[in-house]
């Protein structure tokens, strides 16, 4: 518990430190070296996949995901109602942050042509999104396999979409690179808080169900 209490700590520690700039409508070293240096790719290969990408970190591709996780979990009631609050817990999350920090979106911030977002850019919502969401899916997922190879490869599968996905960000020009660590921090940090809290909760249940199997019929 103590550990992951500080390892979400460290996470929050670098929103803040990503946060302060973008508050101030500054960008931090490198930002616009990365963002210029992504945007140059030039293929359509790349912008076809990185279009189909930036999807898995949207709301209509999460929410239905989420959906079947429940029903997936339906037989455990307090998980079900664990990863509810959870789940409802990330919009709250993502818009308390950008209106908090308020920094524009990199087109507005150059004074280019606008792409058509209404919210402000830091910290990335997709970004967020992906950690928190994937991160847990993935929490679920090793629970479930024994198998340590299986783990590695989900393990390893998960971390790669959610980097693909914030680099995604950055390639359709949405957000600056400052803006997707931000997201990955602020999201990682809650879901690693969630995670010592679900596994405390799991611990307590088993408990129970041993003492309950343990009783005199």
């Amino acid at each position: 518990m103590l550990r992951s209490i500080m390892l979400a700590l460290s996470c929050f520690i670098v929103f803040i430190g990503l946060a302060l700039p973008a508050a101030s409508q500054q960008l931090i070293p490198g930002d616009a070296f990365l963002y210029s240096a992504i945007q140059t790719l030039p293929s359509s290969l790349l912008r076809s996949f990185f279009h189909a990408v930036t999807e898995a970190g949207s709301y209509k591709v999460l929410v239905p995901i989420g959906a079947g996780i429940l029903f997936w979990q339906r037989k455990h009631m307090h998980r079900m109602g664990f990863l509810t609050l959870y789940a409802l817990g990330i919009v709250p999350l993502e818009v308390w942050a950008k209106l908090a920090i308020a920094r524009p979106r990199p087109h507005d911030y150059l004074g280019l042509a606008p792409l058509f977002h209404t919210s402000h850019g830091f910290p990335s919502g997709h970004a967020l999104a992906a950690a928190a969401f994937y991160g847990m899916l993935l929490v679920l997922l090793r629970r479930d396999i024994d198998n340590p190879t299986w783990q590695y490869v989900i393990s390893g599968g998960t971390f790669m979409l959610v980097l693909l996905i914030g680099v995604s960000r950055v390639y359709t020009g949405a957000h600056w690179p400052s803006d997707v660590l931000g997201g990955f921090a602020l999201g990682g940090g809650y879901c690693i808080l969630a995670k010592a809290m679900y596994e405390r909760i799991e611990r307590r249940c088993d408990t129970l169900q041993d003492g309950k199997e343990g009783e005199p019929s």
